[in-house]
């Protein structure tokens, strides 16, 4: 709750609820930057994506700044404040009809997630339970997200590759990949990918 959310593409700013909910209004099919703010327990929020035309939910997680440095530890990897994390998204639809309801959406298996462009020496890792696991790839008993902690600020690319017979488009627009993506400092820059099979 309390978070300050701005689209890139109006400057009318809108606060998350108590549970940490918030309508913007976003011009349709444009690709969109949110930029969050709720200094100074949590980094700066970006969220990178393509409008539609008729309203879509958006979920995402925001863990506090004490959260990333515990976790950065766990990882192996010390949480720097002159670097940018990037966390990609893949999920697939529970009922490919009822949309991206938060209760619809669960890890997309198989799913690899890949960030070209911005410079980075960390390892990708995904959470299994409490605990980093280095890969890029979504498992059975992962969460959907890829981190990509420690990146160099600077701009790049964020794709998915999917698992076999599926195929994978950015959302909520479900575009063609891949997204474009850029690493802020002490900040967290994410990207979501829905997974569906092929009809």
């Amino acid at each position: 709750a309390g978070m300050v959310l701005r689209s890139s593409l109006n400057s009318t700013a809108t606060v998350t609820d108590s549970n940490g909910e918030a309508v913007i209004s976003l011009p349709p099919n444009q690709d969109f930057i949110v930029h969050g703010q709720k200094p100074p327990s949590y980094q700066e929020l970006y969220i990178f994506g393509r409008a539609v035309s008729e309203p879509f939910n958006y979920t995402t997680y925001m863990g506090t700044r004490l959260e990333a440095q515990l976790l950065a530890r766990l990882a192996g990897d010390p949480y720097d404040p002159s670097l940018g994390y990037i966390v990609v998204g893949l999920d697939a639809l529970k009922d490919p009809d009822a949309g991206l309801a938060p209760s619809n959406l669960i890890p997309a298996i198989g799913a690899t997630a890949l960030v070209q462009g911005i410079n980075g020496s960390a390892p990708a890792f995904v959470l299994d339970g409490i605990m980093p696991v280095q890969t890029q790839t979504i498992s059975a008993s992962s969460n959907s997200f890829v981190t990509f902690p420690n990146k160099v600020p600077g701009a790049g690319v964020a794709s998915a590759q999917p698992p076999a017979g599926q195929r994978c488009a950015i959302s909520p627009g479900m575009g063609a990949q891949p997204q474009k993506v850029t690493a802020f400092p002490d900040a967290v820059s994410i990207v979501s990918f829905v997974c569906r099979p092929f009809v």
